[in-house]
């Protein structure tokens, strides 16, 4: 059967019963969601298949849409400058999104709805399960929506201001945060206001500190 069928099959891809490979043909044509009309492509995940650190942020953008790889963009760069900072590489990070598909309205970047998140759902969970990650780190909104299933209309700084949690994801207990989308402390710098990069260093310098073993 071909592995595209299944998208109406959910209960092929239970935990243990697909590869990463599997999981990246089922969707690589999807048409879950609207979001099939406004993409170029299906922006998968980049770094490794297993890994112990996952970052799940919201949805891509006009490069990531273009080069089919998540935060290749500004924000992207933002990313990979503070990863540096802790001495983090990130060939050694698994890094996904809540959604796989650029939503845009052809002119700039659209925030995914809950629909969108939700249809996208399924898959994040079977990422999680096969990844097998120890820590997930969820920047921004729309992450934490679809990671920890807190409410939307909940704050990102009220659920950053909890730390690490313990959930079982994928049938085990990962420990699991929430920071700042890169995108948002982009914005917020260009304001004038470094609050937020403050917070979202220290973020990642905490992060550094529970994966050791993955720095260089």
């Amino acid at each position: 059967m071909d592995l595209r069928q299944s998208l109406a099959m959910p209960s092929l891809f239970k935990p243990g019963a697909c590869s990463m490979s599997e999981l990246r043909t089922n969707y690589e044509n999807c048409t879950g969601c609207e979001l099939q009309h406004s993409r170029t492509r299906v922006v998968m995940w980049d770094g490794p298949d297993r890994c112990d650190l996952m970052v799940v942020g919201q949805s891509p953008g006009a490069n990531e849409d273009q080069q089919g790889t998540p935060f290749v963009g500004k924000a992207g760069k933002r990313l990979d400058a503070v990863l540096g900072l802790v001495s983090l590489p990130r060939g050694r990070i698994h890094l996904t999104n809540a959604v796989w598909c650029r939503y845009t309205d052809g002119r700039k970047n659209l925030t995914p709805s809950p629909d969108h998140i939700s249809a996208c759902k399924f898959r994040l969970e079977q990422e999680i399960a096969l990844v097998d990650p120890t820590h997930i780190v969820c920047v921004g909104r729309e992450a934490m929506h679809a990671v920890l299933g807190v409410p939307l209309t909940s704050p990102v700084g009220k659920e950053r201001a909890k730390g690490w949690r313990t959930l079982i994801i994928g049938g085990k207990p990962r420990k699991t945060m929430v920071s700042w989308h890169p995108a948002y402390e982009l914005r917020e710098s260009q304001k004038g206001n470094l609050v937020i990069n403050h917070q979202m260093a220290s973020d990642w310098r905490d992060i550094a500190l529970q994966v050791p073993h993955l720095r260089s």
